[in-house]
């Protein structure tokens, strides 16, 4: 392939790269349309982080390489963990569950602690 398109994948990865280092380290998302749907930003930091790192062993394996047959595996495993990327960015839309509820399967709202779980009005 052409230069070029070199060009843009490493100046797409290196921004997915940024935006995942300052969601893991500052919890700082960038701006968009679906900010307001991430409730833990270092999660979802860590799904673009490990979504850019398979990316970029699909594209400088796979197709920016040409034709080889014997890098398909590796450039295929590459496009797997870009997915298991999106998938951990899809959990971070989610509200972390609290340790104590995971067993007892109670659901409380935030900041509430047991005690004042039995006052609330059903």
């Amino acid at each position: 392939m052409g230069d070029g398109w070199v060009v843009v994948a490493v100046l797409v990865l290196a921004f997915g790269t940024v935006t995942g280092l300052a969601a893991v380290t500052r919890d700082r998302l960038p701006p968009g349309r679906g900010r307001e749907k991430v409730r833990r930003p270092r999660l979802w930091g860590y799904g673009t982080l490990l979504g850019m790192a398979g990316m970029g062993v699909f594209l400088f394996v796979g197709p920016l390489q040409g034709p080889d047959a014997g890098r398909f595996p590796v450039a295929t495993a590459g496009m797997g963990v870009f997915f298991a990327g999106l998938w951990v960015q899809r959990l971070a839309t989610r509200p972390a569950k609290d340790r104590r509820t995971r067993q007892t399967g109670e659901t409380r709202q935030p900041g509430e602690t047991r005690e004042t779980r039995e006052d609330r009005p059903v």
